[in-house]
């Protein structure tokens, strides 16, 4: 048998297996719909009321954080694109749920990771052939010992937060990160809690919750009662827009800004001081007296000397206007930089910030 047939072979018993669960899970559903009774008993029985326990085990599914079930790669369906509307069938809806466990596992499986370093480094369980735990990290882990060491402080409160906000959703490992310097005053849980009502209030609002908005609040309005407190996201949040710039450009800057200023050419600067003169004016120390018959400055030690020619007023005109260009650009992309940052791989962030670093100092060294 080819390997082509064989993995065929496997997809077909993986389909009939999730069929087989689909039809094994419709039928449990009907049974104990069929045999659940419809109303409390009540406490005339001389036993004092009771409590239906299918009623008491769904009260306490709703107050229960969810876990991840237990999932296994073949148990998810094979992507296959079909051409389906109306409700979803039996066979669909096991599908989705199957799919939505591995969302469930993932946010699991990051905390797991930092949990599971954490137990082998405090183990010693990596010193097996003489390594060191720098060593470990980059040999069996694959990331560099001050990653995997940040891992380690993020677990407990990822974890929390696993537990807490139970909603499909992900939890970016940049909020857990954002809100580490709360344990320093704040118990886990309580962090999670707020998280977790956090993230509800900010959907009802129709409202984002990012990294730098948790920033924002950590550093501003944290108390040790209330770790976030959810009346003062909005204020976070404006506290983090840039400031838009009020003063229109002035005249010179706008004619000097192409349209597009990433993508137009810049004005080409006037000569600068000492260049060459064009061919129709006269040569500098040729004798020849200038408009007037005054001789020219350099002759005339007598004179004070002349304020600079009208050439380099225009060169200085041009360079700042080539300079308020780029703080056009620089203040038109400081508008959208939150949400452009966000989503930016960490390459990119760390060749945003280098850019940023050498403008800075180019900037201060000319003051």
């Amino acid at each position: 048998m080819s390997h082509t047939q064989n993995m065929e072979k496997r997809a077909r018993e993986r389909e009939q297996r999730r069929r087989q669960q689909a039809a094994d899970a419709e039928r449990a559903k009907e049974q104990a719909a069929a045999t659940s009774t419809p109303d409390a008993p009540t406490g005339q029985g001389g036993t004092g009321d009771l409590v239906v326990p299918a009623q008491a085990d769904a009260d306490h599914r709703v107050e229960r954080p969810s876990r991840p079930q237990p999932l296994t790669p073949d148990l998810i369906p094979e992507p296959r694109r079909v051409e389906a509307t109306g409700d979803l069938s039996p066979l669909e809806l096991h599908d989705l749920a199957l799919c939505e466990r591995a969302f469930d596992h993932a946010s699991e499986a990051q905390w797991m990771k930092g949990k599971a370093a954490h137990a082998i480094r405090e183990g010693r369980l990596y010193r097996a052939g003489g390594r060191t735990w720098a060593e470990y990290c980059v040999t069996e882990i694959g990331e560099s010992e001050t990653d995997v060491n940040r891992q380690i402080l993020e677990w407990p409160l990822a974890a929390a937060i696993s537990a807490a906000y139970t909603t499909k959703r992900a939890v970016p490992a940049s909020h857990v990160r954002a809100l580490l310097p709360l344990t320093k005053t704040a118990d886990e849980n309580a962090i999670a809690d707020a998280y977790a009502k956090l993230r509800a209030f900010a959907d009802t609002n129709q409202q984002r919750v990012t990294a730098a908005a948790l920033t924002s609040m950590v550093e501003r309005f944290s108390k040790a009662a209330d770790p976030l407190p959810v009346a003062q996201f909005g204020a976070a949040i404006r506290a983090i827009e840039p400031t838009r710039p009020t003063q229109a450009a002035t005249p010179a800057a706008a004619s000097a800004t192409p349209d597009h200023p990433n993508l137009g050419d810049m004005p080409t600067p006037a000569p600068a001081v000492g260049s060459p003169e064009p061919a129709n004016t006269a040569a500098a120390g040729s004798g020849e007296n200038l408009a007037g018959g005054a001789a020219p400055a350099g002759d005339r030690p007598d004179l004070p000397t002349a304020a600079p020619d009208q050439e380099t007023i225009e060169g200085e005109i041009v360079d700042d206007e080539r300079a308020a260009a780029l703080l056009a650009s620089l203040q038109a992309a400081s508008t959208t930089i939150n949400e452009d940052l966000h989503t930016a791989t960490p390459a990119t962030l760390k060749a945003i910030a280098e850019a940023a670093r050498h403008i800075a100092e180019r900037a201060e060294a000319l003051l």
